[in-house]
């Protein structure tokens, strides 16, 4: 079989393979009670991190193809729609967060 990958793909395949070897063996190496400590990292994650993780599960990999592609070809009212959520993801980690920390929820549905 015919590879297509150049010697420079397979390099930079092997760095990030080292990179995500790595990290995960020096993530690893805190002891997790529980699949509630798993799931909730022991809610000991920054709100910055929080909300990052907010935004990165409600945007996908397809919204940062098609909303460029769509304001180029129509208008930017995707792309004011998704700077905005980015507005909404703080507002949530700095007052949703704290207190689903307080409670010790997982989900949404918990909180309410």
């Amino acid at each position: 079989m015919n590879s297509s990958f150049s010697s420079l793909d397979w390099f930079i395949f092997l760095v990030y393979f080292v990179i995500l070897a790595g990290s995960s063996y020096l993530f690893s190496r805190t002891k997790i009670d529980s699949s509630r400590d798993y799931f909730s990292a022991s809610n000991s994650m920054p709100m910055f991190g929080v909300s990052i993780s907010i935004l990165a599960t409600s945007q996908s990999a397809a919204t940062f193809l098609g909303v460029p592609e769509f304001s180029y070809a129509h208008n930017f009212t995707l792309l004011g729609f998704y700077f905005s959520s980015l507005l909404g993801v703080l507002f949530v980690a700095k007052y949703f967060v704290p207190k689903f920390y307080d409670i010790k929820a997982l989900t949404v549905y918990e909180l309410l």
